[in-house]
């Protein structure tokens, strides 16, 4: 009898989890919250860290086949005055290609991959310790909690952990630019202020503005008014579904990823980070490989601390990265904007190349 494998949680993380366990032999159901699979939502860069993930699945011509490859990135002050250039055909030839894709692109073709329906409308909640699905214990070989911030799972794991709070907002959409999309991935830096265009497939652009309140967020056109064109142009073309404002929130170390027994975490119920370093969907696709590299050669609870001992520090480093970046990126104070950007023009490409490093290069 194959073992039995309940995943909650069908983002990119849940998914993945999902392709790989069915790969081994596995009987996974998919449960997820939302009464449907998103049609709107942002889009995202995948990094070669990704990439590797979801080759591991035999998923990744299937990604590359919908996504962008970046081949060129760039940072610029508001009015459009290059800061800087990141070393993408380095970091390309080195450690393979950055592929940008529409996030519910990504999540439809993931979803393709299962042999079995995602059960939407499923109701979580935790009693006693216990996992509970519309109202009944969840049983099985393995529990993989891939449910976000706000995961139910981990409370089961690890008990009630409050994330943290940046003090920035941002806005996020995908705009319909045709002719007038960038080819260049730029992101702009201002006084207390970012603004970031990606661009996708079918003259598409990934954009999103990074504040120090929801207010300015929730007025984007107002804040980011003066800015260097394709701002304003990504801002007044048409939107390609809603564009919602999160305050951005990450996570504090977790005590555990895993109960010791059948139930383990991933992606950002371990491990939510900021968005600041784009390592959010890397990081957990990493943890998606490592865990099912354990799970292929030990018995689950040793597998689940294998799986916890190769990822967390990792993880870890990567969250307090992007918490720093985030802070460094968003100056608000004149002087050390001007410092920040001064520093950013002064620094070497290979210097660059060494900070990359220790995110993409592989863990031993």
């Amino acid at each position: 009898m194959s073992p039995t494998a309940t995943v909650v949680g069908a983002g990119v993380a849940g998914l993945a989890t999902a392709i790989g366990l069915e790969r081994l032999g596995w009987e996974v159901t998919v449960l997820e919250r939302a009464s449907a699979p998103r049609e709107d939502g942002a889009g995202l860069t995948l990094w070669p860290n990704a990439m590797r993930a979801l080759d591991a699945i035999g998923a990744a011509a299937a990604v590359r086949s919908i996504g962008m490859p970046a081949s060129r990135a760039t940072i610029r002050s508001a009015r459009g005055r290059e800061i800087t250039q990141l070393p993408i055909a380095e970091l390309t030839a080195r450690y393979g290609p950055m592929i940008a894709v529409h996030r519910a692109e990504l999540t439809r073709t993931l979803s393709e991959h299962l042999s079995e329906p995602i059960r939407y409308g499923s109701t979580m909640a935790v009693a006693s310790g216990k996992l509970l699905v519309d109202g009944r214990a969840v049983s099985g070989t393995l529990i993989v909690g891939a449910d976000g911030i706000d995961s139910s799972v981990r409370e089961v794991v690890t008990g009630v952990v409050h994330p943290r709070q940046t003090g920035q907002f941002a806005a996020r959409g995908v705009a319909r630019t045709g002719s007038m999309t960038p080819a260049v991935t730029t992101e702009y830096w201002g006084r207390g202020l970012r603004f970031g265009l990606v661009p996708l497939r079918d003259e598409l652009i990934y954009w999103f503005a990074a504040t120090r309140t929801r207010a300015a967020a929730e007025h984007p056109l107002e804040t980011f008014a003066g800015w260097h064109h394709p701002v304003v142009d990504a801002l007044e073309a048409r939107q390609v579904g809603s564009t919602p404002v999160l305050a951005l929130q990450d996570l504090p170390a977790l005590n555990a990823w895993h109960d010791g027994r059948s139930t383990a975490l991933v992606g950002d119920a371990a491990h939510a980070m900021t968005p600041n370093l784009g390592q959010g969907a890397a990081q957990a696709l990493e943890d998606v490989a490592a865990l099912l590299d354990e799970l292929g050669s030990a018995p689950v609870p040793e597998a689940l601390a294998a799986y916890e001992l190769h990822r967390r520090s990792r993880a870890e480093y990567v969250v307090s990265r992007s918490r720093l970046a985030g802070r460094v990126a968003q100056a608000g104070n004149p002087l050390t904007a001007s410092l920040r950007d001064a520093l950013a023009r002064a620094t070497p490409a290979r210097a660059l190349l060494r900070q990359f490093a220790t995110i993409l290069e592989p863990s031993p």
